[in-house]
């Protein structure tokens, strides 16, 4: 969590590469978030719903998972060109340039 919030302190303040989990679900109302293995710590980055409306449109290889409280469960992602920011106790996505979805040999690229 340190190098992470080492980043916000600095300018431009962008992370060139992240590998992560994605998980979607919905709780009345959509909610994602990034989780980070680092070890014993668990880092959850959240996303905004737009960012998050945004994959769910542009993934076509993919797709939701149907029928249940989680639309993206622990999904290998790397998302690349990355600004965090910190609030309310929280690691924000502010921006991002690309993520990637991966499962096997499947990917996906959405670009923001």
């Amino acid at each position: 969590m340190d190098k992470l919030i080492d980043v916000f302190s600095t300018k431009p303040g962008y992370i060139d590469f992240i590998e992560g989990y994605l998980t979607v679900y919905n709780d009345d109302g959509l909610s994602g978030y990034i989780t980070l293995d680092n070890g014993d710590d668990k880092i959850r980055i959240i996303l905004s719903i737009n960012f998050i409306d945004k994959i769910m449109k542009e993934d076509d290889v993919f797709g939701v998972l149907v029928g249940g409280r989680f639309l993206y469960c622990n999904m290998r992602v790397w998302l690349k060109k990355v600004s965090l920011l910190y609030e309310n106790d929280s690691v924000v996505i502010d921006m991002i340039e690309e993520i990637k979805l991966l499962e096997g040999d499947l990917e996906k690229t959405i670009i923001f």
